[in-house]
């Protein structure tokens, strides 16, 4: 299975960054000076130490940057996250790359990538992006144990106030693809 990540929203939040340095997409030197400093959400790092030994991680970075920004998103890749330098891939559509089984983890839900799409927000965080490829890839028998460790574990989140109910719900309608696909399969196994 290949995991693939775009770098805006679960590795680097570049909207944000522009917002408070007060870069538009004309002041391409201005973000070339500055994004080389922007760590990396600390949370993909475990994340990434997670899903490396077992998966094939690549960075996506989407075409639809100002034109140069490309670039300096390639050479923060570089610079931050060196095992992935190789790794890279820059395109206009996530429906263009992965296969079935795969998975993309995005800002936002795409139906046009081939395999499971998850949309990565504050309440959909690293934990839950891990704990769904978690299911997907467990054996058949084992994905009804791991899709409730799943729910376990958020309304855990719910129980301590971590999160609202609402939250929970919205987690859980956000990736209501990848749980029909977990429930078809355990059906199957019935």
């Amino acid at each position: 299975m290949r995991v693939f990540i775009s770098v805006d929203g679960p590795l680097l939040d570049i909207r944000r960054f522009c917002d408070l340095h007060e870069v538009y997409s004309k002041e391409i030197r201005v973000i070339a000076k500055n994004l080389h400093n922007w760590a990396p959400n600390p949370e993909a790092i475990l994340a990434l130490a997670q899903l490396s030994p077992r998966y094939e991680i690549w960075i996506v970075i989407p075409c639809f940057y100002a034109a140069g920004l490309v670039e300096v998103v390639k050479e923060w890749s570089h610079r931050h996250l060196p095992a992935l330098a190789h790794q890279i891939i820059c395109t206009p559509d996530y429906g263009v790359i992965g296969q079935q089984g795969d998975v993309l983890i995005a800002t936002e839900l795409c139906d046009r990538f081939p395999g499971t799409s998850l949309e990565y927000s504050k309440d959909f965080g690293w934990a839950a992006c891990l704990s769904f490829i978690r299911a997907l890839s467990a054996p058949i028998a084992d994905k009804r144990g791991v899709l409730q460790e799943f729910l376990d574990e958020n309304i855990a989140r719910v129980d301590s106030n971590e999160i609202t109910h609402k939250e929970f719900f919205t987690l859980v309608k956000s990736s209501i693809n990848s749980l029909r696909e977990v429930v078809a399969k355990i059906k199957v196994v019935k």
